[in-house]
């Protein structure tokens, strides 16, 4: 961070936790103070020069009493219009916000369904906090960016400001558009150490005796049983083909995903590397020879 960018940061939380102060009881501005310092932290606090304090604290205040309760591995939307009158502040843009468990991909996964709701994005903020929560997910105490201990959970604050929606339909839309895509990119990020090792053990498992073989035979090659070594899905890896006539020439696979591509030339006995890609399945392989 600049240190024109550090001033501005600077000013501006401390005019947030003012605000704080004037407005809430003192053990509850204690509580928000540390989330009002990282609100805004990594955002680009020009786009926000023109929005009043007022304006910029019942935004941070909203998202905070979105997130004040929420239990592991769930995901909590709000997409929405603000009027002062109902939500203590105002926007001419509708506003989604999202707090969910900090995982890989979140904003572009997000960014993808506002795209194709032909959405724009006006502004986005994404601080990454770190809580501990109670038995019942209520926040107990919210930790600095540079102190998260190992019993806190780390948590993504989302804000998107789209272009202004109208009717509860559309919001609803959107909202259950983006709770969707939210669940799938949890269920791969939960199992994607489960999913390396279930692509990993379909792979060809090693043998005992001589290399793989593949043999031309009318115009294709039938790969061995593996025998030394292995071809493992997602790694690299030599079969030998028997050439007859010489010349240059290429095996390609013809089914089952089995990654083999690869140019030789040559007659007899020809090694051809080979790249074998995850999700390629155990056994025989018919590849064709052009």
């Amino acid at each position: 961070m600049s240190a024109d960018a550090t001033s501005l940061f600077e000013d501006l939380t401390a005019k947030l936790v003012q605000e704080a102060r004037n407005r809430l009881p003192a053990a509850e501005a204690d509580l928000i103070e540390p989330f009002l310092e990282q609100y805004y932290r990594q955002a680009a606090l020009d786009e926000f020069e023109e929005t009043p304090i007022g304006d910029l604290y019942g935004s941070a205040m909203s998202h905070w009493q979105l997130g004040r309760s929420r239990k592991s591995e769930t995901s909590l939307i709000h997409v929405y219009n603000p009027h002062y009158e109902k939500h203590g502040w105002q926007s001419t843009h509708t506003i989604i916000e999202v707090v969910t468990d900090d995982m890989p991909f979140l904003v572009d996964t997000i960014s993808l369904v506002l795209n194709r709701n032909d959405l724009t994005i006006h502004h986005t903020l994404h601080p990454v906090i770190g809580n501990k929560r109670d038995k019942k997910g209520q926040i107990e105490e919210t930790l600095p960016f540079d102190k998260v201990t190992k019993d806190a959970t780390l948590e993504s604050f989302m804000q998107f400001h789209v272009d202004r929606l109208t009717g509860t339909e559309r919001l609803e839309h959107v909202q259950r558009e983006i709770s969707e895509a939210l669940d799938d990119v949890r269920l791969a990020y939960n199992d994607w150490d489960a999913m390396r090792k279930a692509v990993s053990d379909l792979g060809y498992q090693p043998s005992r005796h001589g290399p793989v073989k593949a043999h031309v035979s009318a115009g294709k090659v039938k790969v061995g049983a593996v025998q030394t070594g292995k071809l493992q899905a997602g790694k690299s890896g030599e079969i030998e083909v028997h050439v007859k006539g010489g010349g240059k020439y290429a095996v390609k696979a013809s089914h089952e995903g089995l990654g083999i591509d690869a140019s030789q030339e040559g007659s007899g006995k020809v090694k051809v590397k080979v790249d074998v890609p995850e999700g390629a399945k155990a056994g025989d392989h018919d590849l064709t020879v052009t």
